[in-house]
């Protein structure tokens, strides 16, 4: 876990809950948290085998939560900072999480400011940064350009290529720092497309395998390739 001391320093939480069980399996009925700079937190959940760190799990229900970014961010190392760059100061969340000290898959509802997100997220290896995978289902979802290069290695997509400032979304992405798998449908300001296939070997641009299946609907390829002799079109 990442829990640099002074970024905690002078900070105050306050957990207010009741226990039910016994340290094989701990019910809370009832949790509620709040602190830091201000962030808040109400669920209900299962501890177990909090004797055994190795056996350790979870199953928590988010009834509903107010985040500060700023207390996001205490937990994330620094040179992961970038991917949430674009995350708004506050954002709402509520869910269903299920998960050990390595592995985790969450049905997510989230929002605040132009990002929202509601679907499932599986994420594994999240104890090891270098081997973490994921695996979204979004029922629907917008982000803006900035978030999603914050997840993308520097100098792995070609520098003409050019994404739109807001994209909605629907469909299925997984894959990991170095691949991804996609299939989905975009909505965006330069118009509707939808992407299946897989990128492989991201972090090395000589040897990355690019196999993607792309329709579109009225969409003006030449801003997304910054070449004003194209338009739009459809595919």
């Amino acid at each position: 876990a990442y829990f640099p001391p002074a970024e905690f320093t002078n900070q105050q939480v306050s957990f207010n809950t009741e226990l039910r069980g016994n340290l094989q399996r701990l019910y809370l009925p009832y949790i509620q948290l709040s602190g830091l700079s201000g962030s808040k937190i109400s669920a209900r959940g299962t501890l177990y085998n909090l004797s055994d760190p190795k056996k350790f799990s979870y199953d928590l229900v988010i009834l509903n939560a107010k985040i500060k970014k700023s207390d996001l961010l205490k937990f994330v190392p620094a040179q992961n900072q970038v991917a949430f760059k674009d995350l708004p100061a506050v954002f709402d969340f509520s869910g269903h999480l299920v998960g050990d000290k390595k592995n985790i898959v969450a049905d997510v509802n989230a929002r605040g400011g132009g990002i929202a997100f509601q679907g499932r997220i599986g994420l594994k290896n999240i104890s090891d940064p270098a081997h973490l995978q994921f695996d979204l289902a979004i029922k629907s979802g917008t982000v803006g350009k900035s978030f999603i290069m914050g997840f993308i290695p520097p100098g792995s997509l070609p520098p003409n290529l050019n994404l739109p400032e807001r994209i909605t979304a629907s469909g299925l992405i997984k894959g990991d720092k170095n691949n991804l798998v996609t299939n989905v449908k975009l909505i965006t300001s330069y118009g509707a497309a939808t992407v299946k296939g897989f990128i492989r070997n991201m972090q090395n641009p000589k040897n990355a395998v690019y196999d993607l299946y792309i329709t579109t609907t009225a969409f003006d390829i030449g801003k997304l390739i910054t070449d004003t002799s194209i338009g739009t079109a459809t595919l």
